[in-house]
């Protein structure tokens, strides 16, 4: 999380050194410096919380698993805050810019013009090696059980509503200079996944092992869902042809086939149980928040092929989604890099 937060904080002040209008760059810089105050202080309640069960603990008052329950509780209830004010800060800056780019465009036609082609001017005398894109990717998830008894029951989930949901920003570079073929691709993204299990079941976790039990209410949802930080990195093969300019050969990107060969690591921060039923007192919605022995780490290989900007993908993740299982998630779909 904490790198997170200086990737966000580091961004701002880069927006703030593209910022030419005057009273721009205190609004950004005062934004960043709100939200590096708001993570120091989460950070200091966190500590505090964790010397206090520290303490309870060497009195007995509670045991080892209780106070690495609690312990665990705190840092995700901080880990959310913080996700919750990065996102708050975000939607500021993208308010500050909008008000300057209000501003550059209220300037006169003949001189915004001007703007416009001195800076396409720029970009046509050296073509950039490292591009960046925003990525979105929506897929299904399914699992794959490798042998274990124990996974069983972790296989029966709806394919349709077991869903993945994946939001980032990647780099791509091209490896030879003169050549688009080859590229390295990485970046930084949010993944959400889904798991809605089939019939009336729902997750249950007793002593330390998650598994499916029948409900004993008639239930119109059941879903566990889990978030992650997440870094895919990937040797991508972009067979887009260049183009000639102006007696000049431009290198191209996203224009035809691409292939891409990789793999991807992160780390899980939320993961909550939702449950709807209707009883004698009307209808109920439940959400739990807990680990359900949920691996904590997430890895694996992945691939895709696609043409522009669009591509269908496919996400294997090497470690089990449960520690005490051998269930691993096998995830398809349709991703776009905008």
């Amino acid at each position: 999380m904490k790198k997170i937060v200086i990737v966000i904080v580091l961004a701002f002040n880069f927006i703030s050194m593209q910022a030419q209008k005057e009273g721009v760059n205190d609004k950004l810089t005062k934004v960043a410096k709100s939200l590096d105050s708001i993570v120091k202080q989460e950070k200091k309640i966190l500590k505090d919380s964790i010397v206090l069960i520290e303490k309870q603990l060497e009195l007995g008052k509670i045991s080892e698993d209780e106070a690495k329950e609690k312990k665990e509780a705190f840092a995700d209830e901080i880990a959310e805050r913080i996700t919750d004010a990065s996102a708050e800060k975000t939607d500021e800056i993208l308010a500050v810019i909008d008000d300057m780019i209000n501003d550059q465009t209220s300037e006169s036609g003949t001189k915004f013009s001007k703007k416009i082609i001195d800076v396409k001017k720029k970009k046509n005398k050296k073509p950039k090696r490292t591009v960046s894109r925003f990525v979105f990717a929506y897929g299904l998830n399914t699992m794959i059980d490798n042998g274990s008894s124990e996974a069983e029951s972790t296989l029966d989930y709806k394919l349709w509503q077991s869903n993945s949901v994946e939001l980032g920003w990647a780099y791509k570079t091209r490896i030879i200079k003169e050549s688009s073929l080859l590229n390295f691709k990485y970046g930084v993204s949010f993944l959400w996944n889904t798991y809605s299990p089939k019939d009336n079941l729902y997750h249950v976790e007793t002593a330390g092992v998650t598994h499916l039990e029948n409900h004993t209410a008639d239930l119109s949802k059941s879903e566990l869902r889990s978030s992650y930080v997440v870094v895919p990195v990937f040797l991508e093969f972009d067979f887009s042809k260049p183009k000639t300019v102006n007696d000049k050969i431009k290198l191209q990107r996203n224009k035809s086939v691409r292939v891409g060969l990789g793999g991807y690591a992160g780390l899980r921060m939320f993961t909550k149980q939702f449950l709807e039923y209707e009883n004698e007192v009307g209808e109920i919605e439940e959400t739990i928040k807990a680990a359900y022995d949920m691996e904590r780490y997430k890895y694996g290989v992945s691939g895709y092929l696609g043409y522009k900007d669009m591509s269908l993908f496919a996400n294997y993740d090497l470690n089990t989604l449960f520690s005490n299982s051998s269930a691993q998630n096998l995830t398809m779909g349709v991703r776009f890099d905008w």
